[in-house]
């Protein structure tokens, strides 16, 4: 039992060093150390461990880049290259959408700031490889209520409904063609309530037109700046 245990641990290891290393190399954009190919593990054991953690868009070009011998067999590879595929067309979905709902709040003045996920795509080597999750969108607490307002423009009323239902304290959480948005008027919960005023009100000076940077949205037709939080 101790050695099956130890053999075990010793495969996990193999794994995690294989997955770190490509992951490092994909998002420094350097080249991969082919000494971690060694020992017993697999492919597919590897490919599911990106599936499981939203990395497979991530290391797709790096992996497809390795030296044959080293590469993972013709079917996984097709499967690489149907899982990037189809990030790419749900990135495609989502730019449109952001662009028309981004529009809207600017016209109102309520100068909107990606954050998390979506903002932080910028920094990826491309940004059509980072697995895309909820749409998060800061706005000042004063125009909270008009954001809401304006992206309920965009939704039918049974989602407006269920939306204002399972509204939180500080985001209203809504899909739009099957996008899903939160809208938030404070930037984030520092957890110890002692910090929690003082947080939102640092947090703010650094979510306004003049701080932030920006980055750029492709989209079918042209391209379009969208704010992000600055670095």
């Amino acid at each position: 039992l101790f050695f099956c245990q130890f053999f075990k641990t010793l495969i996990c290891n193999i794994v995690q060093n294989i997955f770190f290393e490509l992951l490092q190399a994909a998002l420094w954009e350097r080249e991969v150390d082919l000494q971690v190919f060694q020992g017993d593990w697999s492919w597919e054991r590897l490919l599911q461990a990106y599936q499981d953690h939203a990395l497979m868009g991530v290391v797709a070009h790096t992996i497809l880049n390795l030296p044959s011998n080293y590469q993972p067999d013709f079917r996984l590879q097709q499967f690489i290259f149907q899982t990037v595929g189809s990030l790419v067309q749900t990135r495609q979905k989502h730019n449109q959408v952001i662009a028309t709902i981004l529009s809207d709040f600017e016209q109102e003045g309520c100068h909107p700031v990606l954050l998390k996920g979506q903002g932080l795509a910028s920094l990826y080597p491309s940004r059509c490889i980072r697995t895309i999750g909820d749409i998060d969108i800061y706005v000042t607490p004063s125009k909270y209520d008009v954001a809401k307002s304006l992206i309920n423009k965009h939704a039918d009323a049974e989602e407006i409904s269920h939306a204002t239902e399972i509204e939180a304290e500080h985001h209203y959480k809504i899909k739009i063609e099957d996008v899903i948005f939160e809208i938030h008027h404070l930037a984030g919960d520092p957890g110890n309530p002692n910090y929690k005023k003082r947080f939102h009100v640092e947090s703010a000076k650094y979510l306004t037109p003049e701080k932030v940077s920006t980055a750029i949205l492709n989209l079918e037709k042209g391209n379009k700046e969208i704010p992000i939080p600055s670095i």
